[in-house]
């Protein structure tokens, strides 16, 4: 089975741009969207059983993995080549019939469902790609450090999970200026309790984060953004080295299906080659009261994550979530995605309605 690596950590981190710089590496295929891979976007990990009772090859299709590929290939998700057009012509019928020469046995078991699919959409995304002698395929699906992960490390044995975390004045500003660039509504215009749920959803993101890197080890690596952007080649040359792939020159230069990408940064088009630029956008969104706040509730947070002191850092999280969120300690992992989900869509209404 190929090396799966998936970058699952929350919006507005990083890993858009992640998936791109794999995307710019010869050697990986990286989806050019966020493809779903568990139920609901981060419970379980799609199995497939129904497949396997009936044999009907429409027990495939209807899975989100496959339906997400139907929906890129009729153009109606929202592109990750922001910038520029979206020039890529991609055909879901022939996707489907290479799919359906790789799957003829309904005892087919899910890794091998997995590669068949990544087999089938890359032949037909890039047909010069020789996905034999690939080392690996990439996917970014943002928020899905809260799906059962013990069915996605037992699936993909050769699987690694990338969780990206931002430092929380970035990815406030970030999701401030989204209502921006959605609906032309100033990001100045947003309730003030906006930036408080914000710092919430980035502490239970960084506490599930070091939770699952605790359970999974050396396969669960959390990414620093801030850390890649700085030094990109010897950040990159590590996190290679941790994934057991070889670093290339190539990955200093996002791409999106092997062609130039501009980005889909809510602070607007990047350079051509990966860049610090970003990392002080906020200044121009946040207020000095939002960054000072900000810096209080979880600068010695953030301190600690960049120094990787994960021991006395889950600490420190679980005491700055005991201040502001008490409740959610004592949740289970179900309770905590559905609490995390609650925010999410709070935050989404009003971005959108602001």
């Amino acid at each position: 089975m190929k090396k799966f690596i998936h970058i699952g950590g929350d919006s507005r981190t990083g890993g858009s741009l992640i998936a791109r710089l794999f995307d710019a590496h010869q050697g990986l295929l990286s989806y050019p969207f966020e493809n779903e891979f568990f139920t609901h976007r981060n419970k379980e990990l799609i199995n497939f059983d129904d497949y396997r009772s009936s044999g009907e090859f429409s027990d495939i299709e209807k899975e989100e993995v496959v339906n997400k590929i139907k929906k890129f290939g009729k153009d109606v998700l929202t592109s990750k080549q922001f910038y520029d057009e979206d020039t890529i012509d991609f055909d879901y019928e022939n996707f489907i019939s290479l799919l359906k020469k790789r799957i003829k046995d309904k005892r087919a078991e899910n890794e091998y469902i997995y590669d068949a699919i990544h087999y089938a959409f890359f032949k037909e995304f890039i047909p010069s790609m020789e996905f034999k002698k690939a080392d690996g395929v990439c996917n970014h699906c943002s928020r899905t450090f809260l799906g059962n992960l013990d069915s996605f490390f037992s699936t993909f044995e050769n699987g690694y999970f990338l969780h990206t975390i931002r430092d929380a004045k970035s990815v406030s500003a970030s999701m401030k200026n989204y209502s921006f660039v959605v609906t032309g509504n100033k990001s100045v215009d947003l309730p003030d309790e906006f930036v408080s749920d914000v710092i919430n959803r980035w502490l239970l993101a960084l506490y599930i984060g070091l939770i699952n890197h605790g359970k999974f080890g050396k396969k669960y690596i959390l990414v620093s953004y801030g850390k890649l952007v700085k030094n990109p080649e010897s950040y990159l040359t590590t996190l290679c080295e941790s994934l057991e792939i070889p670093f290339s020159d190539e990955m200093l230069t996002p791409k999106f299906g092997k062609t130039t990408w501009s980005g889909n940064s809510s602070f607007g088009r990047l350079p051509s080659k990966i860049s610090s630029k970003t990392l002080y956008k906020y200044r121009e969104v946040l207020t000095e009261s939002e960054i000072d706040f900000i810096n209080s509730e979880v600068g010695d947070i953030e301190e600690m994550f960049e120094d990787k002191k994960y021991d006395a850092l889950i600490v420190a999280v679980e005491n700055k979530i005991k201040g502001r969120i008490p409740h959610v300690l004592a949740m289970n992992r179900s309770e905590i995605r559905q609490y995390f989900k609650k925010i999410h869509e709070e935050m989404r209404h009003i971005q959108l309605h602001s």
